[in-house]
């Protein structure tokens, strides 16, 4: 029976990752997220972080999906990470490494089955205020997540 184990666990998995071709087939009513206005979306924002010339700022963030509810305050100086409070769980970084998460994001949505994407950012400076992920397959429960910011202030 031994021999057989990879084969039934292959059957089990719907062969997924077993090396067979395999097509996602998104769940009902799934609509491609549209990418150009998201990047225009980004592109904009940009344009008003670049504006505001915020150097140094904290912020409160907090990962969203199945990650326990943890809020994390972010103290960026200069333009770098300088504190992570809780120690020891990793930030978004700078609003330019969320930048660049985003943008990261909407690539995915060309290349991957059934993503969607949806970021918001602040109006009046452009920093991102969320990002929201999911793909929308018939056999994944769970692969969403993201994260959202609270409380960013600029600092002198």
């Amino acid at each position: 029976m031994r021999p057989y184990l990879p084969l039934i666990v292959c059957a089990a998995l719907g062969l997924a990752g077993c090396g067979l071709p395999t097509s996602a087939k998104c769940v009902a009513g799934y609509v491609r997220s549209d990418t150009v206005a998201l990047t225009r979306d980004l592109n904009a924002a940009r344009v008003r972080w670049q504006a505001a010339g915020t150097a140094n700022y904290t912020y409160v963030m907090q990962y969203t999906g199945f990650a326990p509810v943890q809020l994390l305050t972010v103290t960026i100086q200069a333009g770098q990470v300088t504190a992570v409070i809780p120690d020891g769980i990793q930030s978004l970084g700078t609003v330019e490494d969320m930048f660049a998460r985003v943008a990261q994001q909407i690539d995915g949505v060309k290349t991957t089955d059934c993503l969607t994407v949806s970021a918001t950012y602040d109006p009046a400076d452009g920093h991102p205020s969320s990002l929201a992920w999911a793909i929308e397959q018939q056999a994944i429960a769970d692969g969403f997540g993201g994260w959202r910011l609270t409380g960013f202030t600029p600092q002198p």
